[in-house]
C-alpha cells in the first residue's frame, strides 16, 4: 500500500507551490486534490490550470492519487430543485474532466443527502426520494466518468441514507458500473458501525481509503481526532483491507490542526502502519 495525503492537511487553500513540496518532505507519495470555489482548482479553472497542477506534483515526485468534488454539498444530486441538480451534474462532469487531466483515476463524490448537519443551509428530503435521485445522479455521472477513464467513488458522509455497508453495497450493485466504486473512510463510517465490518462487506467495491480516527466522546466534527488518539483499530483495518484484496492508496485526511505538524503526524502514523 502507498501513502497519499489530502492536500489540505497542511493548510486549507495553500498554493500548490507550497503544499506539494511540504507534503513530499513529510513523506507523502501521493496527493489528493479537491476542486471547489475556495481551492486553487475550481469550476473557473481551465484545462491548462489542471495540467499545470499535474506538472507541479510531478516536479515534486508526487502522484496525484485522486480528486474530490467539492461541489457535492452545494449542488447536491438529491436536491428538490431541478435547477440545482442540473447545475450539480454539469459541475460533476467538469470535475471529472479535470480529474482526468490531472492524470488521476479516482474522484470522491458525495451522493447527496436526505438530511445533514454537515452542510448549511441544507434541505430535508425523504430518504426514498433521495436514494432514487442519488441513483440517477451516480448512474449518469458514472457513464461520463467511464468515458474519461475515471472511477467515481462514493463516500459515507452522515447523509441520512446509505447508513449500512449492506445498503451501500446494494446501491452500488444496482448502479452496476465499473466507473462507480466505494471510498472507504474509517472515521466517517465509525458512527454507522464497525469499520472492519464495512471493509468485509464492501471489499471488492473499495477503490480508495481515507484513514481517519474517531473519538465517540466528542460531538460532530470534533470527534475526528489525530490518528492513534481515537478508537479506530488501524492495524486491524490494514489487515482487513489486505484480506479484502485492497493494495491501493491509504489517504491521510484529518480535520483540525491542518499544519505542517498535524500533517507530519498523520503521514508518520500511516507510514509506520505499512512499513
Amino acid at each position: 500500500m502507498k501513502i497519499t495525503a489530502h492536500v489540505e492537511i497542511v493548510g486549507a487553500g495553500l498554493p500548490y507551490e507550497k503544499a506539494f513540496p511540504l507534503l513530499r518532505k513529510l513523506g507523502a507519495q501521493g496527493v489528493e486534490l479537491v476542486v471547489k470555489d475556495t481551492a486553487p482548482l475550481n469550476l473557473a479553472s481551465t484545462d491548462g490550470d489542471f495540467l499545470r497542477a499535474k506538472r507541479l506534483a510531478e516536479d515534486e515526485g508526487l502522484v496525484i492519487s485522486g480528486a474530490s468534488n467539492g461541489y457535492s454539498w452545494s449542488l447536491p444530486m438529491t436536491s428538490d430543485s431541478a435547477k440545482t441538480r442540473d447545475a450539480g451534474a454539469r459541475a460533476l462532469r467538469r470535475v471529472l474532466e479535470g480529474t482526468a487531466l490531472l492524470g488521476a483515476d479516482s474522484l470522491l463524490v458525495v451522493p447527496g443527502y436526505a438530511r445533514t448537519e454537515f452542510y448549511t443551509p441544507s434541505e430535508v428530503i425523504p430518504v426514498d426520494t433521495s436514494l432514487e435521485r442519488a441513483y440517477s445522479g451516480i448512474c449518469q455521472g458514472a457513464e461520463y466518468a467511464r468515458s474519461v477513464g475515471v472511477s467515481m467513488n462514493v463516500e459515507v458522509v452522515w447523509s441520512g441514507m446509505l447508513r449500512t455497508p449492506e445498503a451501500m453495497r446494494a446501491f452500488l450493485e444496482r448502479v452496476h458500473s465499473p466507473a462507480a466504486g466505494f471510498y472507504m473512510d474509517t472515521g466517517n463510517v465509525y458512527p454507522e458501525g464497525d469499520p472492519l465490518h464495512w471493509i468485509r462487506v464492501m471489499g471488492p467495491h473499495i477503490r480508495r481509503v481515507h484513514m481517519k480516527d474517531f473519538d465517540p466522546q466528542q460531538d460532530g466534527m470534533s470527534a475526528f481526532c489525530p490518528l492513534g488518539e481515537g478508537v479506530v483499530d488501524f492495524p486491524a483495518v490494514v489487515c482487513a483491507l489486505r484480506e479484502a484484496g485492497y493494495g491501493g492508496w491509504l489517504g491521510a485526511e484529518h480535520h483540525g490542526n491542518r499544519t505542517e505538524e498535524g500533517g507530519g503526524h498523520s503521514l508518520s502514523f500511516l507510514r509506520a502502519l505499512v512499513d
